[in-house]
C-alpha cells in the first residue's frame, strides 16, 4: 500500500478515467433513461363497471349474396333446431323463419361465412342492413350490454313502402298491409346466474307515422312512448336459454317467398323466386355477472337451531388433585 501522496501516476490515471466513464453514464441517463415520475391525478369519476343483473353479448348481422346461398341450408345442418318449443318452431315455419342453437364449436360453413371480418373495425350501427351492398358478403358486429328484463329493439330489415302481409290463425287466413314498415326483432336477456341466460326474441312490425302514445311499464306506471306502430308476434316468440360462447342463430325459409321471414331476411323483393341475397342474424353469449352458484355456502340460516357439540367440563375435587400429584 501506498500512501495517498506517494500514489503512482497510472492509479491516477484509472481513477480519473474510471470517475469521467462514471459521470458520462450518470449523464446519460440522467438527460434519456429517466422520465419524471407524475403523481396520479384524483378524479371522482368512478370506474365503469357492469351491474351484478348486466348480460355481455355480441349481435352478428351476416349478410350472404345470392352467390352464396348454397351453403346456407349446409349452415342449418349443424343448428339445433328441436332446442326451440315444438308449438313455437311450427308457428315460425308457416311464417317462413327459422331458428335454433349453435353450440360453442363454430360449425365450419359459419366460420367461412364470418371470416376474419369481426374486428374492432367491425363495429356498426343498427342500419346496417341498409349500408351494405346486395352482391357483397357483409359482416357486422355490435357489443351490448343489457340489464335484465330491458328492451332491445334490433333493426333487421329495411323500410318498405309496403307490407302485404298473411297470417294464419289455426284454418284461418287473414291479410293486411302495412305501410312504411319495418321488421325488428325485440330481445330480453334474463340471467340465471350460473354463468347462463334466458333470451327471449320476438319478432316485430313497426309501421306508419311516429306517434306519441301511452304504454304500461313497471309497478303500475306509464311511459310516454313516440314511436311508430308495432304489430308484435307474441306466439313466435324464441325462448332459449344459452350458456356462454354458445350461440342464437335467426334465419328465414328459402322456399317461402313472399312470408314474412322472407319479408324480414331476405334483400329485395322477397316476393320474388330469385332474390339477390338474404341474411342471417346471430346472438352469442359473452358474458354475464350474476353467480349466485356459491350463495349457499356464504348465507346461514338464522331459522337454524342446531347447537354445535360443547366440551363437558369436569371439575376436580381436592382429593381428585392430590392423587393425581406425582
Amino acid at each position: 500500500m501506498f500512501p495517498l501522496g506517494n500514489a503512482p501516476r497510472d492509479t491516477y490515471r484509472c481513477a480519473r478515467r474510471s470517475m469521467a466513464g462514471c459521470c458520462a453514464v450518470i449523464g446519460l441517463v440522467v438527460l434519456f433513461g429517466c422520465t419524471p415520475l407524475k403523481p396520479p391525478v384524483a378524479t371522482p369519476l368512478i370506474p365503469p363497471q357492469m351491474s351484478q343483473d348486466s348480460v355481455a353479448l355480441d349481435l352478428v348481422f351476416i349478410q350472404v349474396p345470392e352467390t352464396q346461398r348454397h351453403v346456407i341450408p349446409d349452415l342449418w345442418q349443424h343448428v339445433d333446431e328441436q332446442s326451440i318449443e315444438l308449438r313455437v318452431r311450427e308457428r315460425l315455419h308457416q311464417h317462413g323463419f327459422r331458428a335454433g342453437l349453435v353450440g360453442t364449436t363454430v360449425p365450419r360453413t359459419l366460420e367461412r361465412l364470418l371470416g376474419d371480418q369481426l374486428g374492432p373495425s367491425a363495429q356498426a350501427d343498427p342500419t346496417i342492413v341498409e349500408t351494405l351492398e346486395p352482391r357483397e358478403i357483409g359482416v357486422r358486429m355490435r357489443h351490448q350490454q343489457l340489464r335484465a328484463n330491458k328492451r332491445s329493439e334490433n333493426v333487421v330489415s329495411g323500410v318498405q313502402a309496403e307490407w302485404p302481409m298473411l297470417v294464419r290463425a289455426g284454418n284461418e287466413v287473414s291479410g293486411k298491409t302495412f305501410l312504411q314498415a319495418q321488421g325488428i326483432l325485440a330481445l330480453r336477456v334474463k340471467p340465471l346466474g350460473d354463468s347462463r341466460a334466458t333470451f327471449e326474441l320476438t319478432p316485430e312490425l313497426h309501421h306508419g307515422e311516429p306517434r306519441r302514445r301511452y304504454e304500461p311499464g313497471e309497478e303500475g306506471s306509464w311511459l310516454l312512448d313516440s314511436g311508430r306502430a308495432r304489430e308484435i308476434f307474441d306466439d313466435m316468440q324464441i325462448v332459449a336459454t344459452l350458456a356462454r360462447g354458445e350461440m342464437l342463430l335467426v334465419g328465414a325459409q328459402q322456399d317461402m317467398p313472399g312470408s314474412l321471414g322472407q319479408r324480414f331476411f331476405m334483400l329485395g323483393d322477397a316476393t320474388s323466386v330469385s332474390v339477390p341475397g338474404e341474411r342471417l342474424f346471430l346472438i352469442r353469449l359473452a358474458q354475464t355477472q350474476r353467480d349466485n352458484r356459491f350463495d349457499d355456502l356464504l348465507t346461514v340460516d338464522e331459522n337454524d337451531t342446531a347447537e354445535l357439540p360443547t366440551a363437558e367440563i369436569v371439575e376436580e375435587t381436592p382429593d381428585d388433585a392430590l392423587l393425581a400429584r406425582p
